[in-house]
């Protein structure tokens, strides 16, 4: 008798839930996944916004400074500079020149030149060395050999020794340029140059 009213009971439930006694009933929908996360690429902290080293540079490398060029010795000593200025046969004395490289025709009588020589271990005796000049224009032309005679004082440091070309009278000098070298035993220990207009 309790088995008749199972059943009855299992029927009747049936009857009135037929999608379950099909086995149409759906299983409880699931729950959609929540919309997927834009992913982003974090750094680590220590690396967030380092600024990047930039790219190292060459040494840049200094060029080396020129060796200064040996002056050529004139027994001993060497020509430092050669300087010109204007004056009358015998030159102004030396606090009266006025050294320039360009001359006035009009203005100009004898055009002399003056070198400097320097004795570094000073002149161990008094003597006179002797400089041939040459005075050459610009298209060649010799225009005046000299003999500068140089006295060497003992003891002293420095000469100054002075010669001229020329005459009395202005307008002798044609306008150009000229060179004027100095030579000691056949060799150039110097050169200087000026113009006239």
């Amino acid at each position: 008798m309790n088995r008749l009213h199972t059943a009855a009971a299992i029927a009747a439930f049936l009857m009135l839930f037929p999608g379950l006694a099909l086995g149409q009933l759906n299983p409880p929908a699931e729950e959609p996944d929540p919309a997927p996360r834009q992913q982003t690429r974090q750094r680590p902290p220590d690396q967030a916004r380092r600024p990047q080293p930039a790219p190292a540079k060459p040494p840049v490398q200094k060029p080396s400074p020129p060796k200064p060029a040996e002056r050529p010795t004139v027994d001993g000593g060497s020509v430092v500079s050669v300087k010109f200025f204007e004056g009358g046969q015998s030159g102004p004395a030396l606090a009266q020149r006025s050294y320039r490289d360009a001359f006035s025709r009009n203005n100009t009588r004898f055009i002399h030149y003056e070198v400097t020589m320097e004795f570094p271990l000073n002149a161990t005796r008094t003597r006179t060395i002797e400089l041939q000049c040459v005075c050459v224009a610009s298209d060649g032309r010799e225009i005046f050999r000299l003999t500068l005679p140089c006295k060497v004082e003992q003891g002293y440091e420095v000469g100054i020794y002075s010669l001229g070309w020329g005459r009395e009278k202005t307008g002798g000098w044609e306008p150009g340029s000229y060179t004027v070298k100095f030579y000691f035993s056949d060799r150039e220990v110097a050169s200087g140059s000026f113009r006239v207009y």
